[in-house]
């Protein structure tokens, strides 16, 4: 396990304890009574696929949504992704060689962060 505290509202796992019976066994280690796990892939959806054709899998106390991600994803794709949801910070996996390249990279990250949900 990643995250140190058992407490903590969001818990950071190696993909292969993205599964059922993984969380479960999180879960009743937590004074939580449900847990999401948020699985990236690139093998689930259809390239017409939307954000809103995301359903979870599971019932009960432990879902697992499958969404789509990929480090080939395009620039729209990842804005999408990052605006929909609520995050403080991307940390990018592929660099820029240029200086001026990866600035304008890193300004467009900021862009996309500071527009996410709450």
């Amino acid at each position: 396990r990643l995250t140190k505290s058992v407490n903590s509202r969001v818990h950071i796992v190696p993909m292969k304890d993205i599964i059922p019976g993984s969380l479960s066994k999180l879960l009743a280690r937590t004074t939580f009574t449900s847990v999401v796990g948020v699985k990236p892939t690139g093998w689930t959806h259809s390239q017409n696929s939307t954000l809103a054709d995301i359903r979870p899998s599971g019932s009960g106390k432990v879902r697992i949504y499958s969404v789509p991600y990929s480090e080939h994803s395009s620039y729209s794709e990842l804005e999408e992704f990052v605006t929909s949801i609520s995050v403080g910070k991307v940390i990018s996996t592929v660099m820029p060689r240029g200086q001026e390249q990866r600035q304008a990279m890193f300004e467009k990250l900021k862009q996309w962060t500071s527009r996410s949900r709450d």
